[in-house]
């Protein structure tokens, strides 16, 4: 099984290192976590928090393609989480909370507290988006 939380970190230190586009970064550290999560929620993710510059180190952009509704509750995810950190102990009404129940659950917060439980959120991009 991937652990999509090392992927995730590892995707966000191939932007940073090696200059690479977000979802190019995704694809690479999927191949080298077992290649089985290059496409899906979990990529979606990583691309509406990159895109929304939540993600520290990665600059702002269009990222995220046919995201979709991903790009609002991406930030809302990081948002609620900042105004109630208890919300780390219960992620499931985190993501109900977020997504307003619109969007099955599948690895997103893999990816979210992958990057939040190691300082890699970019909590003062909040006021931007």
């Amino acid at each position: 099984m991937v652990d999509l939380r090392e992927l995730t970190r590892t995707a966000r230190s191939y932007v940073v290192s090696r200059s690479m586009a977000p979802a190019e970064a995704w694809d690479e550290a999927a191949a080298k976590h077992g290649g089985k999560a290059k496409t899906g929620y979990p990529r979606t993710m990583w691309l509406a928090l990159c895109e929304a510059g939540l993600v520290k180190g990665v600059s702002p952009g269009d990222y995220a393609g046919r995201a979709g509704d991903m790009r609002k509750y991406a930030p809302r995810m990081v948002e609620l989480l900042i105004e109630d950190p208890d919300y780390e102990y219960e992620p499931e009404s985190l993501f109900t909370d977020a997504t307003e129940g619109k969007v099955p659950l599948q690895g997103q917060l893999d990816v979210l507290f992958g990057l939040y439980n190691h300082g890699l959120i970019d909590v003062a991009a909040l006021a931007k988006t």
